[in-house]
């Protein structure tokens, strides 16, 4: 499955972008989680600001493994189904489980996905992508 998100990321130019942000003094520098005003960074957009208020609860007090507080990374997908397509295999209960019962584009895939014998575009496609 690595091996298969890694070949589409490559061959679809999937986009990485930042949102901009502003210094936050309980954030060490070197763990800034935003980007500036350059080529690569854009505002949020009143409606992923919206789903992020609403569900910033959900966001835990103690920082995993990879830096980020627990549902942290999710939120931040969750908040961008607004006007992008996330792919996820994530189903347990969080910011993506909502984004999709409120009808987000957020493409759950299965957990017996088979790339070899379904489609990614077929499942992406049959999310409707707000504007």
């Amino acid at each position: 499955m690595k091996a298969f998100i890694e070949e589409t990321i490559a061959r679809c130019r999937v986009k990485t972008e930042r949102l901009i942000g502003f210094d936050d003094d309980k954030i060490p520098a070197n763990e800034r989680r935003f980007g500036f005003f350059d080529d690569d960074s854009r505002w949020q957009t009143e409606e992923e600001r919206a789903f992020s208020e609403s569900h910033k609860h959900l966001v835990g007090c103690r920082k995993k493994g990879s830096g980020l507080y627990g549902n942290e990374g999710d939120l931040a997908l969750a908040a961008r189904a607004v006007h992008s397509v996330i792919v996820t295999r994530d189903q347990k209960p969080g910011p993506l489980k909502r984004a999709h019962e409120q009808g987000l584009n957020v493409v759950v895939l299965p957990r017996d996905f088979d790339p070899t014998r379904t489609s990614l575009r077929s499942l992406v496609m049959g999310t409707s992508v707000q504007p």
